[in-house]
């Protein structure tokens, strides 16, 4: 990578591959808050050792702390609650759940943890397929810890660094959509893997590198969602970091993806190209025929959506990445 300046926010210098520890990175694009259309601008790399993707520069920790107490806002509270409720979740917990079957076998559960639980959804469908267990969750933010406890649910409201518990401990852990959020996630698998008994399973989910969406769309995929997003993980690479911790790698799934990612993608370019958050928002001449443009193209990127997505879903090549590892005896 070539010199960079202060002002260059490809300065990855002191950034190590959070798989494999290498500095030397690729910038491949820009990147921006599309979702939320927050300020900032900052560039995805990727490791040209090992290929991990990640965000820079990272976010300061404060700026992190402030971004992510404003995400649990009501109308955030209500977004996550919506979502939780939702048909794609359920599918997910669904292909969680079974992972973990396939993997612990006939191993006893007794305690299980979810670490950033947010609203608990989750947490009480873990609790529902393992009623006998002690139930435990991890979240920071108090509005929506105290949305997850339930009768047989405790929520322990610290910092995931800051959690104490017992090694050895625990049945279960899950990290779901959590690790893409860590500046290191090798040590936060180290820490979830220590509190498991062996035969106990860590559940792992993230948004995924090579899926088609992400390979696809580039820049334009969403679910870079910086700056709260600091890794990218390759099926490969996920792989890697819990082998690497003495976890046996028993179930890997690359079937889903994110809804209507194709006509999400192209309103989401109409927007920063030619719509109101582009250069050109007050320019009719220039926004109506682009506008109308776009109209045209909806229902193709809608079929897409129904007929192409599920195939290369079914196919592996989804944009969620799930992993259940086992502890060694």
């Amino acid at each position: 990578m070539p010199p960079t300046t202060a002002l260059d926010p490809r300065s990855t210098a002191a950034l190590a591959c959070a798989v494999c520890g290498n500095h030397d990175a690729r910038v491949r694009y820009p990147v921006r808050d599309l979702i939320q259309a927050r300020d900032g601008q900052w560039w995805f790399v990727t490791c040209q050792a090992c290929g991990h993707g990640y965000l820079s520069p990272h976010p300061s920790e404060q700026e992190l702390g402030e971004l992510y107490r404003s995400l649990w806002s009501p109308e955030g509270l209500q977004l996550a609650s919506n979502v939780g409720r939702s048909g794609f979740e359920s599918k997910l917990t669904k292909a969680r759940l079974a992972g973990l079957r396939a993997v612990l076998g006939s191993h006893p559960v007794q305690r299980l943890l979810d670490v950033g639980c947010g609203l608990g959804f989750f947490l009480r469908a873990l609790h529902e397929a393992w009623p006998q267990a002690e139930a435990l969750g991890v979240e920071l933010v108090d509005q929506a810890a105290s949305r997850a406890e339930r009768p047989g649910i405790d929520v322990l409201r610290l910092p995931w660094e800051q959690v104490q518990l017992p090694a050895e401990d625990f049945d279960i852990v899950t990290l779901i959509h959590f690790l893409e959020h860590q500046t290191d996630p090798g040590v936060d698998i180290d820490k979830a893997a220590a509190l498991l008994r062996p035969g106990g399973a860590l559940v792992v989910e993230v948004p995924r590198l090579d899926g088609w969406g992400r390979r696809l769309f580039g820049r334009w995929y969403w679910p870079h969602l910086p700056p709260q997003h600091l890794q990218v993980f390759s099926r490969a690479g996920l792989v890697r970091l819990l082998e690497e911790r003495g976890l046996d790698v028993g179930f890997v799934r690359a079937r889903s993806g994110y809804p209507l990612q194709a006509c999400t993608t192209l309103v989401l370019f109409a927007r920063y190209t030619f719509g109101s958050q582009s250069p050109y928002k007050s320019n009719w001449l220039v926004r109506a025929p682009l506008m109308a443009l776009g109209f045209s193209l909806l229902p193709s990127f809608f079929l897409f959506d129904l007929l192409v997505a599920p195939l290369l879903n079914l196919l592996g090549m989804g944009d969620i990445l799930l992993v259940v590892g086992r502890k060694k005896a």
